[in-house]
């Protein structure tokens, strides 16, 4: 298994599952998801 498995980031405040963290890869994609969108917004300005 790959280390970054072993690791977790937030979630806010709680997802479906009731949890407060996922696995930081997916919370990486999250963020990542975030960044985009707020960068088409700035770019469309």
């Amino acid at each position: 298994m790959q280390a970054y498995w072993r690791y977790r980031g937030k979630s806010s405040p709680r997802d479906e599952a009731g949890e407060q963290w996922h696995l930081l890869p997916f919370h990486m994609l999250d963020v990542e998801a975030v960044m985009e969108a707020l960068l088409k917004q700035v770019a469309s300005e």
